[in-house]
């Protein structure tokens, strides 16, 4: 890649997957790598600081909106923004979030919107079995 030059990549997720790349953002050349569904986060590591990397964002319309709904609650249990409450389960912990639980157990909805203590201090223990480590 000259210096200046930009390295122009392509992902498209549509029928396979596909990620290619280009010199002059005209002809581009599929990487040779076997890519799964999913949601990919550019990383890119530079040791020459004259090199500018370009990635072209293909627009929605290409992306098919019900892959990134089906993701949600792998990003949820991910990320742990806004956790709301905690499972503890033998000597592990867990941040949740309580819609999530209540929507998932009618028991743990009846204790999560109680006046008790789980409700109230927004805290689920499980005694009776393991985290599964």
């Amino acid at each position: 890649l000259p210096v200046g030059g930009q390295l122009h990549i392509r992902y498209v997720p549509k029928p396979q997957p596909e990620l290619a790349v280009s010199l002059d953002g005209k002809t581009f050349t599929p990487v040779p790598a076997e890519l799964k569904h999913a949601n990919y986060v550019p990383c890119l590591s530079l040791l020459n600081s004259d090199v500018t990397v370009q990635i072209e964002d293909l627009g929605a319309s290409q992306c098919d909106a019900s892959e990134g709904r089906k993701l949600i609650p792998e990003r949820l249990w991910q990320d742990r923004l806004f956790t709301d409450c905690t499972v503890t389960c033998g000597s592990s912990e867990f941040q949740c979030h309580r819609a999530v639980l209540a929507k998932a157990s009618a028991v743990w909805r009846t204790a999560l919107e109680s006046g008790f203590r789980e409700g109230c201090e927004a805290k689920l223990r499980i005694d009776d079995a393991d985290p599964g480590w």
